[in-house]
């Protein structure tokens, strides 16, 4: 899918037949509004009964108690057979705690088969409605001067057109994962953005200079790495590329992540930001950078 500025975004949400997504929104629902928890999709574990390797949707887990979360990306209702499956699987995992959670909503007798099983059990509706227009699913195209990038958005993740009202960094376009809002994706999640820049003669290594002094300037204990490499796009075309790796100390935000890729008379820069407790690793931004492909612009606006 390839979106422009001029298209038609409203129905690029969440569809009743992409349960992946879905189960994306609800985890990411689940760490904007508890961001102390921890919560892992696509979980298994051996059925204490079975003895067979049981898949959990989503696992929250706390030093207290144990929550196993199954979505259900259907258009129609859950019925009982739903809840009396994920009921079994409970009870084979020895999981006291559930929540089924669906867009839709229940049947009776779902909602009878909950209400009177002794383990506990609650059943959510959850619509993945927008959250803001600025948020759209697909792949952007962002654009300096004459020159065009495609970017394909990571598995689970939104595109997020805002500027973000704090205003660290003028950034063309930011992704994160889905269920979050720009605000409580910057604080706490994964969260990558993406900018291009004209050259003017300068290097790669020109560039991460400045960048690095910003860095400095916010944390003065920050290690910071580099290497050059070599990125080829999604059509093949391989350009030369410096990665950077900035650890940031325990007051910050975390570690940073930045890949730049030279594009002749531009520089592509994407930067990945990461919590401690995320587990988004550098693989995300040469993912990204390797699904680019580039297109010639005749932006007129002045």
């Amino acid at each position: 899918m390839k979106i422009n500025a001029a298209a038609d975004l409203s129905d690029l949400w969440v569809r009743h037949d992409n349960w992946r997504l879905y189960e994306a929104y609800v985890v990411g629902t689940l760490k904007r509004a508890h961001p102390g928890l921890r919560v892992r999709p696509n979980v298994r574990r051996k059925g204490r009964k079975s003895g067979l390797l049981r898949q959990i949707d989503i696992l929250v887990e706390t030093p207290q108690i144990t929550i196993a979360l199954d979505c259900k990306c259907y258009r129609r209702k859950v019925d009982v057979k739903h809840v009396e499956a994920f009921l079994g699987m409970l009870a084979d995992l020895g999981i006291s705690l559930g929540i089924l959670v669906t867009k839709v909503g229940y049947t009776k007798g779902a909602l009878a088969r909950a209400r009177n099983d002794r383990r506990k059990i609650s059943l959510e509706i959850l619509s993945p409605d927008r959250l803001s227009k600025s948020q759209h699913i697909g792949a952007p195209l962002i654009w300096r001067g004459s020159l065009g990038i495609f970017l394909t958005c990571p598995d689970g993740w939104i595109v997020d057109t805002e500027k973000y009202d704090e205003g660290i960094c003028n950034w063309l376009i930011a992704f994160y994962p889905l269920g979050f809002t720009l605000n409580s994706a910057v604080r706490h999640a994964s969260f990558i953005y993406a900018d291009i820049f004209l050259s003017n003669d300068r290097t790669l290594e020109n560039f991460a200079d400045m960048h690095e002094d910003n860095i400095r300037k916010d944390d003065p204990s920050a290690s910071i790495e580099r290497s050059a490499t070599r990125i080829a796009d999604e059509r093949s075309v391989s350009r030369p590329a410096l990665f950077r790796r900035a650890r940031k100390g325990p007051d910050s935000f975390g570690s940073e992540y930045t890949l730049y890729v030279d594009y002749g008379k531009h520089v592509l820069m994407l930067v990945l930001l990461t919590t401690p407790e995320s587990e988004a690793d550098d693989s995300l931004i040469f993912e990204l950078a390797r699904k680019t492909f580039t297109m010639q612009v005749n932006d007129k606006r002045r």
